[in-house]
């Protein structure tokens, strides 16, 4: 009967041989690896050893060169020392001849910038001159070129002047007003297109007179300038600036109602509201006057 054959990595002698190959191996690396490293530390000693050498030999040369240099030169140098002091001399008296040349140029140039400086501030007062002289003769032409103005318009100016000093105006009630005074329309409006009134302050102060003698909401007040002629911007700016507390208006409307009539609570409250103030304005009014 034939044996079995059996693979050769399965036999024992074969692990054995490998193990004991990769040990030969590693042994064989490391001693190579140690005698590399002792060939490396002996080639940097000699090499060491060398530069210290060479650097000594080139100092000793170096020495003896200055030494036969100081003896040959010294001699020289006395001769260098008197040329050298000479030359010393010229140079310091070359260098006071430029900084005398140097002071002298920048006098000049001061003087010269002085002067021109004068110059430019007689160019400056001329040229203002002669712009103010300009501007005096456009003006007397636009003086000249205005229209004549008749005596009807400059009574209605005057007129418009004298109202605006007592009493506050809006433009289209201004104009109305000098036209009841008997001017024509033409008149009224040269007269408020020329008065130089700020309308919106005309209605800050129309509506300051009106709170002095009646009391008005918010919306009340706003509504009775623009009936006034004031245009809703310029009744807003009088409102919005005029100052007034709307709840102590709203009080001083509801004490004015009770002067001449009866009312409930809830009809005060209502007809303060009607008169446009707002819900929480008119129930501190009927609370201020005790209702």
């Amino acid at each position: 009967m034939e044996k079995e054959k059996v693979a050769i990595y399965k036999k024992w002698w074969f692990w054995l041989a490998i193990i004991g190959g990769t040990i030969l191996l590693i042994l064989v690396m490391t001693i190579t690896k140690i005698q590399l490293k002792s060939t490396l530390n002996i080639i940097a000693s000699l090499a060491s050893n060398n530069t210290s050498e060479n650097r000594i030999e080139a100092i000793d040369d170096i020495t003896g060169q200055e030494s036969i240099l100081e003896n040959n030169d010294f001699a020289k140098n006395t001769d260098n020392i008197n040329t050298i002091a000479n030359e010393t001399n010229i140079n310091n008296e070359q260098n006071v001849k430029k900084e005398n040349k140097n002071t002298e140029k920048t006098e000049n140039q001061s003087k010269v910038q002085e002067q021109i400086k004068q110059d430019e501030n007689i160019t400056d007062k001329e040229k203002t001159e002669e712009s103010a002289k300009k501007e005096k003769h456009e003006e007397q032409e636009k003086e000249n070129s205005k229209p004549t103005v008749s005596v009807g318009k400059k009574n209605a100016l005057s007129s418009a002047k004298q109202y605006l000093n007592y009493m506050s105006f809006s433009y289209e009630g201004l104009k109305e007003q000098l036209e009841y005074e008997g001017y024509s329309s033409e008149e009224a409006k040269y007269a408020v297109d020329n008065c130089g009134a700020n309308w919106k302050a005309q209605a800050l102060e129309k509506a300051k007179d009106y709170l002095d003698y009646m009391a008005f909401s918010y919306k009340g007040l706003e509504q009775q300038l623009e009936y006034e002629g004031f245009t809703s911007s310029e009744a807003k700016y009088g409102v919005d600036n005029c100052g007034a507390d709307w709840k102590e208006q709203a009080a001083k409307k509801a004490q004015d109602y009770l002067d001449y009539m009866s009312f409930s609570r809830s009809e005060l409250i209502n007809q303060l509201e009607y008169e446009g103030f707002t819900s929480s304005q008119a129930q501190y009014g009927v609370d201020k006057v005790g209702l």
